[in-house]
């Protein structure tokens, strides 16, 4: 029975694998190269759009001449990196250079967070300005969550797009604006690192005040890392991280930056550092449990040990295939710290709350993608150490490979 299992999770290992890569390459076939249709997004329909440089081109209606009479819109695209990934922005002006369309027309954006700057009218303000008179910096929209690095790529995108148009398109003089790809780390970061390694030191053999220690790091994360930055990574970050946004630029290192090392420590010890002492979802549930003393309450039945399996698999070729792993991320953690997110995740979160009080962590022991994912990377790390040592036990010792005298 034992080797049934083993032989399942080696062809489960591979057929994940081989998903996850089929869905990253459809994903890169998928992707629509029409200019027509990205365009159309940001200007009335009828109209023609001839190339007249980079990212450039000029809108005309069909039935109109080439004159100077006849009104001309101005179109660019440009692209910032956000809280979730790259994110593309057409803008169209019009003779006098000012904003007459913006379309959001790719994005890799958590959901709840864009749909959070877009229904705060944060896009629609910019309308009916002069591109060359654009504040260079607004109001932040949502203090520390990832709304606020949404809106701030949402800006700088607008920035560079409708400034390209006016300095290249109606020659107007505006100097170029200085943009880097790569945001430079904060605070926030350095204390993600300090608890990561904390965690590391309060849990090897021999640690004295370890309860306690471990309390201190779980408060701190589940106050900072939840409730003030909501930076826990999730299903989102592995897909950021799978799909090459990084090489893009980075607008925020915390949830990268704990998600590699937590892989990384995972590999060299074989301990799931993060989930068992900084992940701040994981400490809320522990607190909440420690009011009803929950009690363990782990099932081994295989609908509960391959369900989340396949589900996480799924959701992340999605996101792989549609180039936007955070909108098809499923965790909670945005409901639960923000307040962010649909119905679904509202009823999800509460479920998680309720349970909490009688079953230790249970979001942690069924469909936590982190769980499930950091499961995988195990016994991928399991069959290749056992490949190995069949390796070195069929390798000839230097007596063997020594022929008998005659």
């Amino acid at each position: 029975m034992h080797l049934k299992r083993d032989q399942l999770e080696k062809v489960a290992i591979v057929a994940t694998l081989f998903i996850l890569f089929f869905a990253w390459f459809l994903g890169g076939l998928r992707q629509d190269s029409s200019v027509q249709k990205t365009l159309s997004q940001a200007t009335p329909s009828g109209l023609v759009y001839t190339a007249m440089g980079q990212n450039l081109w000029q809108a005309r209606a069909r039935d109109s001449n080439l004159d100077a009479n006849n009104p001309t819109t101005w179109l660019s695209l440009a692209t910032a990196v956000g809280y979730g990934g790259p994110l593309e922005i057409v803008t169209a002006i019009d003779n006098v250079g000012e904003l007459t369309g913006i379309a959001i027309t790719a994005s890799a954006e958590t959901e709840s967070y864009l749909n959070q700057v877009i229904d705060s009218g944060f896009v629609d303000d910019f309308l009916n300005k002069k591109a060359q008179s654009l504040p260079l910096i607004l109001p932040i929209v949502d203090g520390t969550s990832g709304a606020t690095l949404t809106s701030k790529a949402i800006h700088q995108a607008i920035l560079i797009s409708s400034q390209h148009s006016a300095r290249d398109g109606l020659q107007q003089t505006i100097p170029p604006i200085s943009t880097s790809a790569l945001s430079m780390p904060n605070w926030m970061d350095g204390l993600a690192l300090v608890l990561f390694i904390a965690a590391i030191v309060i849990n090897q053999a021999g640690f004295k005040w370890k309860v306690a220690s471990r309390r201190i790091i779980m408060g701190v994360s589940l106050i900072m890392l939840g409730f003030y930055a909501a930076a826990p990574f999730g299903l989102g970050t592995v897909g950021y991280l799978l799909n090459g946004f990084w090489v893009d630029g980075v607008a925020s290192y915390t949830s990268l930056m704990l998600l590699l090392f937590t892989v990384g420590y995972l590999l060299f010890s074989n301990k799931n550092i993060y989930c068992n002492t900084v992940c701040p979802f994981g400490a809320a549930q522990e607190c909440i449990g420690k009011l009803n003393k929950a009690k363990a309450c782990k099932s081994n039945h295989p609908l509960m040990l391959w369900f989340p399996r396949i589900l996480v698999t799924f959701t992340l070729a999605l996101g792989l295939y549609f180039r936007s792993p955070s909108s098809f991320s499923f965790e909670p953690f945005g409901m639960a710290f923000n307040m962010i997110g649909g119905p679904i995740l509202f009823a999800l979160t509460i479920l998680v709350i309720l349970t909490s009080l009688f079953i230790h962590k249970p979001w942690c022991q069924t469909l936590c993608p982190i769980t499930q994912t950091m499961a995988f990377l195990r016994a991928m790390k399991l069959w290749g150490k056992s490949l190995t040592k069949k390796k070195r036990s069929v390798r000839p010792t230097k007596q063997q490979e020594k022929p008998h005298a005659r």
